[in-house]
């Protein structure tokens, strides 16, 4: 279960078993039951009552006027599953963007990022990462994407700024 307060979904995966999800509908009060086999995933959309749209995402099973879709687990271009690759001690992102990269890195490293140039979040960033530490991770993508620039500014804050 990937459930961060800051992020805009809310994703369940499932690897073996099954698992029933019930989600309750934000307006009426009833809910809605889902049930997840092995290598799927449950999306839920956060998203307030007033702007809520259709999740509409091509290969879904599911699609809901509530932004709530089941999607299955797929390898990426880097041969893991992305919602899966923490249990084998791996920080893989997929064509994602930077500001989402980010967040990312704040979580696995403990620290603090600040992205400077706001033209730089959407961004699009794959990489794959181990056991690298932080100064490798992110020279190796200052070296794929050039135009960053990684500062430190205290222990534990990296500013990402335009070079």
């Amino acid at each position: 279960v990937r459930a961060y307060p800051e992020e805009k979904a809310e994703v369940t995966s499932l690897l073996r078993g099954k698992v029933e999800i019930t989600v309750p509908e934000k307006n009426q009060g009833a809910a809605h039951r889902y049930i997840l086999v092995p290598y799927q995933k449950l999306i839920v959309e956060k998203q307030p009552d007033s702007i809520q749209k259709a999740v509409q995402i091509k290969n879904s099973s599911t699609t809901a006027s509530h932004g709530i879709q089941i999607d299955s687990l797929k390898k990426s271009q880097l041969g893991s599953i992305n919602e899966i690759a923490w249990l084998e001690n791996k920080l893989v992102f997929d064509n994602e963007p930077l500001s989402s990269v980010a967040a990312r890195i704040e979580k696995w490293y403990g620290i603090k990022t600040i992205i400077e140039t706001p033209e730089l979040e959407p961004i699009m960033c794959t990489g794959s990462f181990e056991t690298e530490p932080l100064d490798k991770v992110l020279e190796s993508m200052q070296f794929s994407i050039p135009m960053l620039k990684f500062r430190k500014v205290e222990d534990n804050t990296v500013l990402i700024l335009y070079k």
